[in-house]
C-alpha cells in the first residue's frame, strides 16, 4: 500500500515514497492521488481461474492528502474499472451537450454576482446563488453558507464577494425580480461504493471503513468530484457496525475535465498493461492445471 503520510521525510526522494503512484492533481494544500495495487490470482489459490488475472486484493488506491489534516483514503477493485471506463465515456458526452447548452442559454444571463458568482461550500457544490435559491431549500442552503463564510470574512476576501453576491440572490428573490437562470447539472454518480472495509485496524481493533463516490458537472465548464469517507467501525464477519463507527473523516476534490480524463486514461492503460505483462505467467498456470485435470480423468488401464 502507497504510503501517503504527510509527516513523512521530505529528504526521501518522491520515487521512493510513491513508486506505485500512476496519477495526481495537486492543489494548494491538498492532493488526491491514486496508485496501482494490482495482484494476480496465485498458482496456490484453488478457488479462483488464474485467467481472471485479478483477486480480491487488486486495487487502485485513491487517496486525497491535505495539510495539516491527513489523509482520506478508497479502494477502486480492478475488477469495477470496466464499468467506470464504459459509463465515463457515456457520462462525458452526456456532460460536453449540458455544458454547450449551459453556455449558450448563459449568454441571456445578467451579470451580476448573484447570477455569476459560484458560491464555494459544500452543499452550494460551486454553483451560483441565483441558481441555488430556486432549490426547496435553496434559502436555508445560502443562509448556511453565508454565516459559514462570514466567520473567516476578515481572512479570506473571496468570502466577502460570496457573501454579497448571496445578499443579493436573497433580495432580489423577496422582491419577486430573480431571473431564470440556466442550472449547473449534475450527473448521476459515475461511480459509488460505500461501507467497505480494509485491513487496517486502531487500537480497539476497528476495521478501517471507506467509500467513494465520482459525481460530474456541467456548467461553465465540466467538473468532477472525488469524496471520500473514513471511519472505524467493528465488523461482524464482513457486515459493518454502523453504530460503532468513530473517528470519522469526509474529504471532497474537484478535478478538472483535463484532469479526469488523464486519470480514466491511466487506470485503463495501467490495468491493461498489467494484464499483458502478467498474462503469460497466468496461461501456463491454467495450462499446467488443464494438464493435471486430464491425467485425473485418464481412464485406468
Amino acid at each position: 500500500m502507497n504510503n501517503y503520510n504527510q509527516n513523512e521525510n521530505k529528504k526521501t526522494p518522491m520515487v521512493q515514497r510513491y513508486e506505485r503512484q500512476i496519477w495526481a492533481a495537486p492543489r494548494e494544500g491538498k492532493t488526491i492521488s491514486c496508485a496501482e495495487s494490482l495482484c494476480v490470482p496465485p498458482e496456490t489459490d484453488e478457488n479462483k481461474s488464474p485467467l481472471e488475472m485479478h483477486n480480491s486484493y487488486s486495487v487502485f488506491r485513491i487517496a486525497i492528502a491535505q495539510t495539516g489534516v491527513g489523509s482520506v483514503v478508497a479502494n477502486i477493485p480492478a475488477n469495477d474499472v470496466p464499468y467506470i471506463l464504459k459509463e465515463y465515456r457515456f457520462q462525458r458526452d452526456l456532460l460536453r451537450k449540458a455544458q454547450m447548452n449551459y453556455v449558450a442559454q448563459s449568454k441571456e444571463t445578467p451579470s451580476s454576482p448573484a447570477y455569476t458568482m459560484p458560491i464555494n461550500e459544500k452543499s452550494c457544490q460551486k454553483r451560483t446563488a441565483a441558481d441555488i435559491i430556486k432549490d426547496p431549500d435553496g434559502v436555508s442552503k445560502l443562509q448556511n453558507a453565508r454565516a459559514y463564510f462570514e466567520k473567516n470574512a476578515a481572512k479570506y476576501p473571496k468570502n466577502r464577494e460570496m457573501m454579497n453576491a448571496i445578499d443579493e440572490a436573497m433580495k432580489l428573490y423577496q422582491e419577486g425580480r430573480l431571473e431564470k437562470v440556466q442550472s449547473v447539472y449534475i450527473a448521476p454518480p459515475l461511480y459509488d461504493r460505500q461501507m467497505k472495509h480494509r485491513s487496517t485496524r486502531n487500537a480497539k481493533g476497528y476495521n478501517l471503513i471507506y467509500g467513494i463516490t465520482i459525481t460530474g458537472s456541467a456548467g461553465k465548464t465540466n467538473e468532477w468530484l472525488f469524496t471520500l469517507n473514513n471511519y472505524y467501525a467493528k465488523l461482524q464477519g464482513t457486515i459493518v457496525q454502523a453504530g460503532t463507527a468513530e473517528d470519522k473523516k469526509v474529504c471532497g476534490m474537484t478535478v478538472t475535465q483535463e484532469e479526469m480524463d488523464s486519470f480514466i486514461y491511466r487506470i485503463e492503460s495501467t490495468l491493461r498493461n498489467y494484464e499483458s505483462l502478467y498474462f503469460r505467467t497466468q496461461y501456463g498456470i491454467a495450462q499446467k492445471y488443464g494438464r493435471l485435470k486430464r491425467e485425473q480423468n485418464k481412464p485406468q488401464r
